[in-house]
């Protein structure tokens, strides 16, 4: 009579000798896979075909656990559950017989995969309870294997009471000759496919060691404090991971994903970010090890597929794709373009800590929430990922406790997950830069920017608005300065709004000169006048006083700009900095932060003309954001991808760039990050400081001595205390304290959003349409009426008047766009006819070309007044949609 022990021997040597049987005897066994036992071992599960229901689910919710099931503590076991003459009968009964042939068609074609994955990987000790959780989150229902959209179970439970383990000392699942085992020579065992499994004894728990890319075919191990953070996403619970930049938020998240995917077949996930390049990131990098076993795809602003994002959520388990294009989703018009939320059961946003005020993670977040407290069932559940959650412009600890609260109600979160038990792993496994404050002294002399301002004088002087403090060169002046243009827009003073926009380019030009070189601050004044020049008639006697000033003082303007007795003492600072870091290793990567797309590429023609930079090897780029802007030449997505893929490859190794390679991007290790000139809050500074991952790196402060720079980086340093002090207080919070706070503040913030619509509503409907009229921004004709407008996608404004065409001009060339739309095309720009100023473009729809007006170039007049709105969102009359068949009825006497 064969002892349990022979029994289960003999199964091993077989199955590994043929993976097409799975009854042997009446031991009729199947590899579910790797368990951990109470100590924290992994352990192998060699799991019976098939368990009662019941038993099955409280295994897997961890609710029942076998005495048996643990090993003994600091022993490597294998976990053998037992057989019965019962199992062996079920799985000959006519009902099984189907099941049967499934489980020996997945036999046959994964047998290989399932002997070679028979290696143990040992894991930080945990007690019962985290084993029981461990277990069930690991593992789901087993071993599962998808092939397009269908899931099938690999094998299936068999008997309800695991019996005793059994060490794998015992008896060894290693095979070798005798006489190698009298010498104690290590002996490999291999299967029928010749895969080596490794000696239990020989196993010893290594120190973690860096992620590598993950392989699709290996196992996803995670470190120990990423279990840790994820567990009660584990378990279904909407959590926060706050985790410093560089120790692995994704890849938990991945784990979190692949867990919840297999655990039922309906499940649908939604990845979330803030940037494209984040989006093409997470599809080619982390996420990629889903994609063999899982339908993954990406949807942006630059990707085809978002006109059919609908049909992508259908047919794909996964679905990464930025907030925007979600939010549109909700909120399309049309049925079979519309998503709901309750189409997916897992929503996961990177850089949560956007999740507040109007932002777009916001507004999703939102209509989750009015859902909720609706009573309304199937949400999703929320895995939040953040490396610094802020303290929302707090001065006090109180103040930062309520921000943090705010963004955990606001994503529904049950809890702030971070490290308590693994924080010297996770110390061992985060980089931490050196920081150095890198300043340079002021200007000696700035005759440049003397000449500047006393341009700005005259301007000031002849304007004659005694009520703005003229403090030339600073933000608080421009700010002064662009209320006084719409007040000049609102009052139809154009001596008031012309002058008020021609100080605001001075202004810029100081704020140039202070950043990067003068003859960057003069190229940008003098393109601007070249421009107006070019588009505008300058029939007003204000622009021809100004256009004359101009063109008096550019010679000089030009000559102070080319004298380098004057140049910038921060890029003398900048050019040492750099110079130590290239000289001392020719490997050096580097990233420069700098505020604006115009500082950006003005260094990156400085270092590219530098001839001290040249011989160090310095290969540079521009890195800015893909979003239009009126100042610079924004960024195509494809560009953004091209940078960030030569950067990686070592074909460019020093990125100029804004704030887009601040978050979450995967950038390769860094050993040089210079925030240059910035003032931003503490989670830019936590985010840029996070890229500096490459051993004795360096974080460099660079700005002018006892500058504002300086100052709000301290402070920066203060608000990072203030938050991690925040958050350790909301986690330590009585869970009854925090449910109750949580729910007070979701249930005030839709009081707060009903009280906003009705508003809006009210503000939608003042006025009537035909009341209202647009007037040139410039010149201020009047040129249409509110009740011409219309609305397509509910987002383009155009105007159907046929008459309309008589105010305006068209560009000989159509508008370049990158992107492409579903059922629209650009075409030229227009203009005013009368004054050159531009107002929008042509759009092509469905064949025809009607005008598309951009609301920032017009004043609006309403029977209360003028009124300059930056966004149609903000008109006082309501727009109709457009209606194609109306139109050309209307237009083509179609009516019969």
């Amino acid at each position: 009579m064969l002892t349990r022990l022979q029994k289960t021997k003999r199964a091993i040597e077989i199955k590994a000798q043929n993976p097409c049987i799975t009854n042997i005897g009446d031991i009729p066994i199947g590899v579910q896979g790797d368990t951990i036992d109470k100590d924290g071992e992994r352990s192998l599960d060699l799991t019976p075909h098939r368990r009662s229901e019941r038993n099955r689910m409280t295994h897997l919710r961890g609710k029942k656990r076998s005495p048996h099931s643990a090993s003994s503590a600091g022993s490597k076991t294998y976990g053998v559950r037992g057989d019965t003459e019962h199992d062996s009968k079920l799985a000959d009964a006519p009902e099984n017989k189907e099941k049967n042939e499934s489980r020996r068609r997945g036999a046959r074609e994964g047998g290989a995969n399932e002997i070679s994955s028979l290696r143990l990987v040992p894991t930080t000790p945990m007690d019962s309870k985290d084993s029981c959780r461990a277990h069930a989150g690991a593992r789901g229902v087993g071993m599962r294997r998808r092939v397009g959209k269908e899931r099938c179970d690999a094998q299936e439970d068999r008997n309800s009471t695991p019996p005793p383990q059994i060490k794998t000392s015992d008896y060894g699942i290693r095979d070798g000759s005798t006489e190698d085992k009298k010498e104690g020579k290590d002996v490999m065992a291999k299967d029928n496919y010749n895969h080596e499994i490794t000696p239990i004894e020989k196993q010893s728990i290594e120190p973690p060691q860096p992620f590598s890319r993950f392989s699709k075919r290996g196992p996803m191990e995670l470190r120990d404090y990423q279990l840790e953070v994820i567990e009660p996403a584990l378990e279904g619970k909407n959590i926060i991971i706050w985790l410093p930049t560089g120790a692995g938020k994704t890849r938990a998240a991945v784990y979190v994903c692949k867990k919840h995917l297999e655990s039922q077949d309906k499940n649908k996930v939604v990845v979330l970010a803030n940037t494209v390049p984040l989006v093409d990131q997470h599809l080619k990098n982390e996420f990629s090890f889903l994609q063999s076993q899982f339908q993954i795809t990406s949807v942006c602003g630059d990707n085809i597929q978002k006109l059919f994002f609908s049909d992508m959520v259908k047919s794909h388990d996964l679905i990464i794709c930025t907030a925007q294009i979600l939010y549109n989703a909700l909120n399309n018009q049309e049925e079979e373009m519309r998503v709901e939320l309750t189409d997916f059961s897992l929503l996961v946003i990177d850089e949560c800590h956007h999740t507040h005020k109007g932002t777009v993670y916001n507004k999703i977040m939102e209509k989750y929430l009015d859902r909720k407290l609706k009573g309304l069932q199937d949400l999703p559940q929320i895995l939040g990922l953040t490396a610094s959650l802020g303290t929302g412009s707090a001065n006090s600890l109180e103040a930062a406790k309520d921000h943090i609260l705010e963004i955990c109600a606001n994503l529904d979160a049950e809890k702030i997950m971070s490290t308590n038990k693994h924080n010297l792993s996770l110390n061992g496994h985060v980089p931490c830069p050196k920081k150095q404050y890198d300043l340079s002294e002021p200007r000696l002399q700035d005759p440049f920017g003397e000449k500047l301002r006393d341009i700005m004088a005259q301007i000031y002087t002849y304007l004659n608005v005694p009520d703005i403090t003229a403090n030339f060169g600073t933000k608080c002046f421009e700010q002064q300065i662009v209320e006084l243009e719409t007040k000049g827009a609102k009052e139809c003073c154009q001596k008031t709004r012309v002058c008020a926009l021609h100080l605001r380019k001075y202004n810029d030009a100081l704020l140039t000169n202070e950043t990067v070189r003068m003859i960057d601050a003069f190229s940008m004044l003098d393109e601007f006048y070249q421009l107006e020049h070019a588009t505008k008639k300058l029939t007003q006697k204000t622009e021809q006083y100004l256009f004359q000033l101009f063109a008096e003082n550019r010679l000089s303007l030009l000559g102070l700009a080319k004298d380098s007795r004057y140049e910038n003492p921060k890029l003398g600072k900048l050019q040492q900095v750099l110079q130590n870091q290239f000289q001392e290793l020719k490997s050096s990567r580097g990233i420069v932060f700098t505020w604006t797309r115009q500082s950006a590429y003005s260094l990156h023609e400085w270092v590219l003309g530098n001839q001290a930079l040249r011989g160090l090897g310095i290969k540079s780029d521009v890195l800015t954001g893909a979003g239009s802007s009126s100042q610079t030449k924004h960024m195509t997505q494809q560009e953004q991808q091209d940078v960030l893929n030569r950067f990686r490859k070592g074909q460019l190794n020093l990125l100029l760039s804004t704030s887009v390679a601040e978050e979450g991007l995967d950038i390769p290790e860094c050993n040089i990050i210079i925030r240059y000139g910035l003032m931003t809050n503490e989670i830019a500074m936590m985010q840029a400081r996070g890229r500096a991952r490459a051993p004795n790196s360096i974080c460099s402060i660079l700005a002018k001595t006892n500058s504002k720079e300086v100052a709000r980086e301290r402070l920066n340093e203060t608000l990072e205390t203030l938050m991690e002090s925040a958050i350790k207080w909301v986690q330590e919070m009585p869970d009854k304290e925090y449910h109750l706070k949580i729910t007070k503040l979701q249930h005030e913030g839709m009081i707060s959003r009903k009280l906003r619509d009705i508003k809006l509503e009210q503000q939608r409907l003042l006025h009537d349409p035909a009341s209202v009229r647009f007037c040139c921004l410039n010149c201020n004709l009047a040129v249409c009426h509110a009740s011409d407008l219309r609305k397509i996608e509910n987002m383009h404004h155009i105007n159907i008047n046929s008459n309309f065409s008589l105010y305006y001009k068209k560009s000989l060339n159509c508008v370049a766009i990158s992107r492409e739309f579903k059922d629209w095309k650009p075409g030229s720009s227009i203009s005013c006819d009368k004054c050159g100023q531009i107002w929008g473009m042509e759009m092509i729809y469905r064949d025809f070309t009607l005008p598309m007006l951009a609301i920032k170039n017009f004043v609006v007049e309403t029977p209360d007044g003028r009124q300059k709105p930056k966004k149609w969102s903000k008109v006082t009359f309501e727009v109709k949609a457009f209606d194609y068949t109306e139109y050309c009825n209307t237009n083509f006497k179609l009516d019969t």
